[in-house]
């Protein structure tokens, strides 16, 4: 009997923004709602005050399971692959608590892991495959709490400001 594909819903813990700050480095992930099969992410990465690079993904769901594709991009915006492809990976497991996939193609072939700690906790591993694997990033990030007013309450206050004038 063959096991259940993995499906985006499961993945909804991952929506948000995710930071991690250490003394080398800072780096941002960001995840969106579910929206017709797919949610987008991005990510930045920031070391020395400076932009270091920049990462553009979607987590797709088709018949046969989920891909998440990537696109890297230099602090200039240009980007690493050629223009008219992606990376991308096979989700091999994912739950309410983590998601694994492996690159289709390349040399070397990668995994990518993403594990969520806690609500407010997620580590992710990117590692070259081999015998013996071995690990190229770790990042712990840390749920970020919105600081600023919603949209909702942006458009009021503004809206509030208008009239006064």
């Amino acid at each position: 009997m063959e096991a259940p594909k993995p499906r985006l819903a499961a993945l909804s813990w991952l929506i948000g923004t995710w930071v991690e700050e250490t003394r080398e480095r800072r780096c941002d992930e960001l995840w969106s709602p579910m929206v017709d099969g797919n949610m987008a992410g991005a990510f930045r990465w920031m070391a020395e005050g400076r932009p270091k690079m920049y990462e553009f993904m979607i987590l797709e769901e088709h018949e046969a399971g989920l891909s998440l594709h990537l696109k890297h991009f230099g602090p200039d915006l240009v980007g690493w692959e050629e223009k008219d492809t992606a990376e991308t990976f096979d989700v091999v497991s994912a739950d309410s608590r983590h998601f694994a996939c492996t690159s289709r193609t390349g040399s070397p072939r990668l995994s990518i892991s993403y594990r969520r700690i806690s609500e407010t906790e997620l580590t992710v591993r990117v590692e070259k495959l081999g015998q013996p694997s071995e690990l190229l990033l770790s990042f712990e990030f840390r749920r970020c709490v919105a600081a600023n007013p919603s949209a909702h309450e942006q458009d009021k206050a503004s809206r509030s400001i208008d009239e006064g004038m």
